[in-house]
């Protein structure tokens, strides 16, 4: 028989019930994946923070090798005028604009500072919302999502300044050397973004456990006794909320990692913690990992 003659069979598509059949596998393939696949992105968020915190290491280490082993000054608004309300200029600068000019000679003030966008992008946390560098001096420079240490670096003006409290004479920056246990201090960290500053970070966290680095029981004499066991206790870690302006949360550490339950921390002795958050008082920072003190506690005489 001639093949022209043999009859042609239509082509087959799909029926509608196959199609949904597909279509619902797809979806449970989908249901599936997600959150793996949104897990691995916060981890990796995560994990990314925490390598610009080990940068930050690297460059206090480069610093205190370059400057009698002091660390770098948390922040200076560019006017001696013994307040740390005035408006920045470009005198000032800040404990980033210090470690960028020791790893790549940038300049030591907001006004001298060279462009250095190409490192800036290490001052920037993958999980923190983008910031507004028009409102920060030095431009594109100001991008910061990371604060300090109060009183391991801190303000040089006002209640870090050279005036004694309570009977202790402490004008940071400190010295290394002066510290007992490095591998407790935390003095980088994720940074409450404020909005008032264009969604930036303080460089310095003054609102630490409360405000309490400086209240009367953490600067007077005796602390250690004072505080007893309540040195492992946590500390009051805020709301963990980014404030619109220098009220409310700002100035805190800020827990954005994995849904809001965990934020990076850097040690003085070079090495990163995920610690985590529950609520203010319900966090694994404590306070033995903040408290310097002239009697012992993470301080030597």
């Amino acid at each position: 028989m001639s093949a022209d003659l043999i009859p042609k069979r239509p082509a087959r598509g799909f029926t509608l019930v196959e199609l949904l059949v597909v279509i619902g596998i797809i979806a449970v393939l989908i249901g599936v994946l997600l959150p793996a696949l949104n897990k691995a992105r916060q981890q990796a968020n995560s994990v990314a923070c925490q390598a610009n915190l080990r940068q930050f290491g690297l460059g206090i280490q480069l610093y205190a090798g370059a400057n009698k082993g002091s660390l770098p000054v948390g922040t200076f608004d560019g006017t001696w005028d013994n307040s740390t309300t005035s408006v920045r200029n470009n005198k000032g600068f800040d404990w980033t604009v210090l470690l960028a000019d020791i790893m790549g000679r940038h300049g030591q003030t907001w006004g001298d500072t060279k462009d250095s966008r190409g490192m800036r992008g290490v001052f920037k946390c993958p999980d923190a919302r983008e910031p507004n560098f028009s409102v920060v001096p030095g431009g594109g420079e100001g991008l910061l999502h990371y604060s300090s240490h109060p009183r391991l670096m801190g303000n040089i003006e006002e209640w870090n300044g050279p005036a004694s409290v309570s009977g202790q004479n402490w004008n940071p920056p400190y010295k290394i050397a002066r510290l007992r246990q490095t591998s407790k201090m935390i003095i980088i960290f994720d940074g409450v973004q404020i909005g008032a500053i264009g969604w930036n970070s303080s460089s310095e966290a003054f609102h630490l456990d409360a405000f309490a680095m400086f209240s009367g029981t953490y600067l007077r004499r005796g602390i250690a006794q004072q505080l007893g066991t309540n040195l492992t206790a946590p500390i009051d870690a805020g709301t963990n909320q980014d404030s619109v302006d220098w009220g409310g949360n700002a100035g805190n550490p800020r827990f954005r990692h994995l849904k809001n339950s965990a934020g990076n921390f850097l040690f003085v002795d070079g090495h990163v913690e995920s610690r985590r958050y529950v609520s203010a008082t319900r966090n694994e920072v404590l306070r033995e990992n903040v408290v310097v003190d002239s009697m012992g506690v993470n301080e030597k005489r």
